[in-house]
Formats: C-alpha cells, sequence, structure tokens
C-alpha cells in the first residue's frame, strides 16, 4: 500500500497549555506506524491529548489517501 498526507500548519502549530506546539517531528511519529486502520481519529485524539483543551487558534485540515496495491 501507498500512503500520502497531506495538512495545514494548524495541525503542527496547534499550542498546549505551556505554548509548545504539537510540532512536525510529533506528526511525523504519529504516522511511523504499521497498521491497516484510519489514522484520522487516532491523530485527532493525540492532538486533543497534547493541547488538553487550549483554545485552537487555526484552522486543521488533513487529507490521508491510502492506495492499496491489491
Amino acid at each position: 500500500d501507498e500512503e500520502l498526507v497531506l495538512y495545514t500548519d494548524g495541525i503542527t502549530d496547534a499550542n498546549n497549555i505551556n505554548d509548545e506546539m504539537y510540532g512536525e517531528d510529533r506528526l511525523k511519529e504519529f504516522f511511523n506506524f504499521e497498521s491497516g486502520e484510519e489514522p484520522i481519529e487516532p491523530l485527532l485524539k493525540d492532538i486533543n491529548d497534547f493541547t488538553k483543551g487550549h483554545d485552537q487558534f487555526d484552522d486543521m485540515t488533513l487529507l490521508y489517501l491510502r492506495i492499496k496495491n491489491d
């Protein structure tokens, strides 16, 4: 399978209460897994866990495509 992830900076710029950003490294680490499951809901949960309710200041857009090689 091939995968493609496109996202806006609202994903990586999401801040927690200490003004730390979610960041590209954390996003890359999140997608560094082998799973047949759809990752959108787990990623949103990870971002929400990271921000712990801190106000969102930017829109978040994510496109995830999986091309199956059957």
